[in-house]
């Protein structure tokens, strides 16, 4: 009498999201040959790929699930069979967002910073920007956007974005914008007094960036 002895199937790698998973099939009664066994790999019960290479990457939206997969074959004894493996649930993988600032990094310019997450963005206004000079936060929004002061040269533009992704992770992403660039704001000089023969007339300055002492401007 024939007896058809079961095969197996093991799994192999990580099973987590991104990572790809190998199905390998053993049988007492002989294994078809390459290409012959076809693997129906499930989540939560539900097929999701069939194929005959025996590998699956798992994506970035099963996390939670359970994987498992079925070998359908015949065997090198002619027998028609079905083996089967589960390997557990998907663990969850929070991919890193990145922060890009644009606009030059000078006194009196506006730069942004816009996020990036490939695990999806939260809604508008849902990522909280700190903005820092030399370390310290001088800003906190949420619409990304800092107008650098005219004190700001030399010092180190950085910032910090906190919010929660597309996938429930709650994040914090950061970029270095680099020092500060100064600006030379232009001064100007008044004319007082009427300019006529015999009148005298006085001459103010004034600057944005500040005056010197009195003793230190020349006319």
């Amino acid at each position: 009498t024939d007896v058809d002895r079961a095969g197996s199937l093991l799994l192999s790698g990580l099973v987590a999201e991104g990572q790809t998973v190998s199905a390998s099939l053993s049988d007492p009664d002989g294994v078809p040959a390459p290409g012959g066994v076809t693997y129906a790999f499930q989540l939560d019960g539900s097929t999701v790929e069939t194929n005959s290479s025996g590998q699956y990457t798992l994506g970035y939206a099963e996390a939670g699930k359970v994987l498992s997969v079925v070998a359908s074959y015949t065997d090198a004894q002619g027998h028609a069979d079905i083996a089967s493996a589960v390997g557990g649930t998907v663990t969850d993988v929070d991919r890193a967002g990145s922060v890009i600032l644009s606009g030059a990094v000078t006194e009196g310019q506006t730069i942004s910073a816009s996020l990036s997450d490939p695990d999806g963005l939260p809604a508008p206004g849902g990522v909280t920007y700190a903005f820092q000079l030399d370390g310290s936060t001088v800003e906190t929004n949420t619409s990304g956007a800092y107008t650098l002061g005219y004190a700001d040269a030399g010092k180190v533009l950085a910032v910090v974005a906190s919010y929660t992704d597309g996938q429930g992770h709650a994040d914090i992403a950061s970029a270095v914008g680099g020092s500060v660039t100064d600006v030379d704001r232009a001064g100007s000089v008044l004319l007082s007094g009427s300019v006529a023969e015999g009148q005298t007339i006085s001459a103010s300055l004034s600057d944005p960036d500040g005056v010197p002492a009195a003793s230190g401007v020349s006319y």
